[in-house]
């Protein structure tokens, strides 16, 4: 079943004004940009990092869904016997 409310990051940059290469005008950017978290994302662990390239990592723990089970651990050895 889904949830109601959906968790979103938001990206937000902003280049100043500076003028372009030719010198004959200038640039300005800005952007926006929102990405919806899975389900299973504990939002309080989300974190990011911002590299010295410019990359931009954005890292979170993810709450276990279902249940455990255990799965029988056999050595080869005993598996073989009968």
């Amino acid at each position: 079943m889904g949830r109601n409310t959906r968790t979103l990051v938001r990206l937000q940059a902003h280049h100043n004004e500076r003028n372009d290469q030719s010198g004959r005008g200038s640039i300005e950017r800005h952007f926006v940009r929102k990405y919806v978290m899975p389900e299973e994302v504990q939002t309080d662990t989300i974190e990011s990092h911002l590299s010295d390239k410019g990359v931009l990592t954005i890292c979170a723990t993810k709450t276990m869904i279902g249940s455990l089970h255990e799965v029988p651990l056999f050595e080869h050895a005993q598996r073989n016997r009968k």
